[in-house]
């Protein structure tokens, strides 16, 4: 066999491809290249939201002053500065419309009041996520109002997914997220006590619950209209409401209607109880004679953002206006 026909091997570790003399040229490249990483993957961008911010210490749970610079971009407590959430929109009450079969009393504008630690209201719910509400003003009535945001904590980052402006009582807050006809609602109770009464003496507090809808990245509190759109009510449902009348013989006529929410992934189900009850006023010992008693289920749908509802509210109905109760007046 002569060298023409016998076969070439080529040792594993030879640089026959390569001069020599480019070795040293190949070095500063390769260290330069180790160095500044010029063969990793490109940097991930921040997750999207309505604000996103790096956290602090991604190893710890956010404080309250975390939440608060992540959902307020603005806000001194002084009377006639406007405050702004992290989009910066302007903190701002807007009254829901007169005509609505079930009118919100007004409630005039809400003050700036300073923030504290006990101003930030945390709730955890499923999947990681938190509801926050921050309460930057306060009613006259003692109602709190200011920023509530839905946020998705990620190992680097706090997201805000979307984020509105609520009015709720500020003792024993509860906050639900939860899935209703094609989309998501908010719903916020909280109890107004008087000064000096604690929130769990039965019958001291009014509840009450306000319901937002999750459109896009806000959080709004969205009037409930019946088919052909006119207004039924805010979206604010008192879990206890009384009234009295006189009666054209001295008694006096009892109104009272519980009621409660129960998010169903069709609808929600506001169930009311209204009692009626005539008391004779001079002898308020005497047990009340009792007139009527009203069960009743209304149903709020969700679609495409708007809450609509067929069944009218069932206090209005019940509640006469003076003049309209000489019947069933009793008798001594």
């Amino acid at each position: 066999m002569n060298d023409a026909t016998r076969p070439r091997t080529v040792s594993a570790f030879s640089f026959r491809p390569f001069k020599s003399g480019l070795l040293p040229l190949l070095l500063p490249i390769l260290c330069f290249c180790l160095a500044t990483g010029c063969a990793s993957a490109p940097k991930v961008p921040p997750p999207q939201g309505a604000c996103v911010r790096p956290r602090h210490n991604p190893s710890v749970e956010p404080r309250p002053t975390e939440w608060l610079g992540l959902m307020v971009a603005q806000h001194t407590g002084a009377p006639g500065v406007q405050s702004q959430d992290c989009t910066g929109r302007v903190v701002r009450w807007v009254q829901s419309p007169e005509s609505c079969i079930i009118a919100r009393p007004a409630l005039g504008t809400p003050e700036p009041t300073p923030v504290t630690g006990d101003s930030v209201i945390e709730r955890r719910i499923p999947n990681g996520r938190r509801l926050i509400w921050v309460i930057t003003h306060r009613f006259a009535d003692g109602t709190g109002y200011g920023p509530i945001a839905l946020i998705q904590p990620t190992p680097k980052h706090l997201v805000v997914e979307a984020i509105g402006h609520m009015r709720l009582g500020t003792a024993r807050v509860q906050l639900e997220y939860a899935e209703v006809g094609d989309g998501h609602l908010v719903i916020a109770t909280g109890s107004l006590c008087p000064e000096g009464t604690e929130p769990t003496q039965a019958g001291r507090c009014q509840i009450a619950s306000q319901v937002l809808v999750h459109v896009d990245d806000r959080l709004e509190a969205r009037d409930i209209h019946d088919r052909r759109g006119h207004c039924v009510q805010p979206p604010w449902f008192e879990e206890r409401q009384t009234t009295d009348k006189p009666l054209p013989n001295g008694w006096s006529r009892h109104f009272e209607l519980h009621s409660s929410l129960t998010p169903t992934p069709r609808y929600l189900i506001v169930t009311e109880q209204v009692s009626v009850d005539d008391r004779n006023l001079s002898t308020p010992d005497a047990a009340p004679r009792e007139v009527r008693r009203i069960d009743a289920e209304r149903f709020v749908h969700l679609h495409k953002g708007r809450l609509t509802s067929r069944q009218p509210p069932l206090w209005p109905k019940i509640l006469p206006a003076h003049g309209e109760l000489d019947h069933l007046v009793p008798q001594d």
